[in-house]
């Protein structure tokens, strides 16, 4: 196979990884058998397996094309992610750390993966670099105050969160971050409409995010919403005790018994014993409404 043959093949195995990724998988395998020292041929099937989400043999294939193409960027950058993708934080920072060029998807892609480590300031000081470095990034600005909430530096996150706001047009995660930052601070009507800002223009699913939802609908009195945002979150997350304590206390304080005795039951079944709390509540909603 000559390079031109081979270059024609790689670009047809492109256009056939979509619709028979097997097929350009063996391929490959032919074309390695003519080119055994060629990257790209590893490469392109790393970044196959990478896109069927079998990230160890992406990784695998990454790793053997860096055998023949030595610091590479974008190969030790797709190496990262490989590892990432499978939880290995530890190893997808040796890589993204070993990447010569920096950008604004290095740069974030480093610091979620130092948070995921626990070094949160250090993904902060990232960020905020990140911040003055490049333009404004609603993805750079959302993890940043993520982690500063996560640091219990509510003062921080919202003067980023103001900046962010001049920066950036309105959007979904901006209105999200802005609603955990005023849940944090018990401001609940604010808290309550920014998260429903951000519900109308991207349905919220994180059930976090929910939870802390419904609990600002609750506040503020509105409780049908926030019996519906509660059965929202709990069917993302079934078996989170604090969502059944919460939405069971809720039900109690506003006399809906029997909705209560409903969600207790499931959380039982869900759970293998209720919680103190919950038993509490139980016992509460038989004094106050004996069956």
């Amino acid at each position: 196979m000559t390079a031109n043959e081979l270059n024609n093949l790689l670009l047809r195995v492109e256009i056939l990884a979509r619709k028979n990724w097997i097929y350009a998988i063996h391929l490959l395998e032919e074309a390695e058998r003519d080119h055994p020292g060629e990257p790209r041929i590893h490469s392109t099937r790393a970044a196959i397996f990478f896109e069927r989400h079998r990230f160890k043999d992406a990784a695998r294939h990454f790793l053997k094309a860096l055998e023949y193409s030595p610091a590479n960027p974008q190969l030790l950058y797709m190496l990262g992610n490989s590892y990432f993708a499978q939880g290995e934080y530890r190893l997808a920072l040796v890589y993204y750390d070993q990447v010569p060029n920096d950008s604004v998807e290095l740069e974030y892609n480093r610091a979620l993966t130092k948070a995921y480590l626990g070094r949160n300031q250090e993904s902060i000081d990232m960020l905020e670099a990140a911040t003055k470095k490049y333009g404004p990034q609603v993805y750079i600005y959302n993890l940043l105050i993520e982690q500063l909430l996560r640091m219990d530096k509510l003062h921080k996150a919202s003067a980023y969160l103001a900046e962010a706001e001049k920066k950036l047009p309105p959007n979904h995660n901006l209105a999200l971050m802005k609603g955990l930052i005023y849940y944090r601070r018990e401001i609940w009507l604010t808290a309550y409409y920014s998260f429903r800002q951000a519900d109308e223009r991207y349905e919220i699913y994180f059930p976090e995010h929910l939870h802390s939802y419904a609990n600002s609908a609750a506040k503020c009195g509105f409780i049908q919403e926030a019996i519906e945002l509660f059965d929202r979150a709990l069917t993302y997350s079934p078996y989170q005790t604090t969502l059944y304590e919460d939405y069971v206390k809720m039900l109690v304080e506003e006399q809906h018994y029997n909705l209560a005795r409903k969600v207790l039951a499931k959380a039982k079944r869900k759970m293998e014993a209720l919680s103190p709390m919950l038993r509490l509540l139980q016992e509460r909603i038989m004094q106050e409404s004996p069956i």
